[in-house]
């Protein structure tokens, strides 16, 4: 579990020759080579901060767990569960966020040349940041969310949108929405909670497209700010238990025996 756990921190890390580091890399790259002036130096500068607090939290726990010291306290050793038990909910677990994931993806991506070729007889760049019909891409990626979040199917109480959100801005513009998803695993792995991870990318999403994409219509950037708006609302329970310290931890260890809201 430890090695497991090393390679896995490395890699968020952004270690090379792991994955963590060629998405930084090829992000980094992409930045500077935009000749954008907030865009070229902000990306660099963000993916050197996230990487430093990820160090700073992962690291600690390799060493102590390969060099506890002589005075360390170790616990009773106990037996890990059977690849039988453990894989069935890696894989659940992460088919449930690809699909949700897919889902807000697929909505964008096939709206994007239906709006353009079909709809208007214009090229699909007259949706991208900037360009005339920008807006129309974001309230598509609106809609989306919203439609997670306020299903018909389930009385228009549904999920909220983390995941749904997540493909829809990698669909939309997929730098910003990896640089949502590192802000969102750092935000977990300082704090244990998912819900801030949550609410640092939704309240991150309209701050990015706004630095990012300053030249995009009013119409975009008022959609992103709806959609990290939403996405803060749908929140509201977890903040309340935020506030009151009675917010579930991450953990994967630890047997929760009592709900939150006791």
């Amino acid at each position: 579990t430890l090695w497991a756990f090393t390679f896995a921190a490395l890699a968020l890390i952004g270690i090379p020759p792991a994955s963590g580091f060629v998405s930084k890399w090829y992000l980094a790259m992409g930045a500077l080579d935009s000749g954008m002036a907030v865009y070229s130096w902000l990306t660099p500068v963000v993916l050197l901060i996230s990487a430093l607090l990820t160090a700073g939290y992962l690291l600690p726990v390799t060493v102590r767990g390969f060099f506890p010291g002589k005075d360390a306290v170790l616990p009773p050793k106990n037996d890990e569960g059977g690849w039988g038990m453990v894989a069935p909910i890696w894989i659940l677990a992460a088919l449930t966020l690809l699909l949700g994931c897919l889902k807000g993806a697929i909505c964008v991506l096939i709206a994007r040349p239906l709006i353009a070729d079909l709809g208007y007889g214009f090229p699909v760049s007259i949706l991208a940041p900037g360009a005339a019909g920008d807006w129309m891409l974001g309230v598509i990626c609106l809609a989306a969310v919203w439609g997670h979040i306020f299903s018909p199917y389930l009385n228009f109480h549904g999920g909220k949108g983390i995941a749904v959100g997540l493909g829809v801005i990698l669909a939309w513009y997929w730098p910003i929405g990896l640089s949502l998803l590192g802000m969102f695993i750092v935000a977990v792995a300082i704090t244990k909670f998912v819900s801030v991870g949550s609410l640092a990318a939704a309240i991150g999403l309209p701050i990015a497209v706004c630095a990012v994409f300053p030249y995009s219509s009013l119409g975009l950037k008022f959609c992103m700010a709806l959609i990290g708006i939403t996405v803060v609302w749908a929140h509201r329970a977890n903040i309340k238990k935020l506030m009151t310290g009675k917010e579930s931890k991450l953990s994967f260890t630890k047997r929760v025996t009592e709900p939150d809201d006791k």
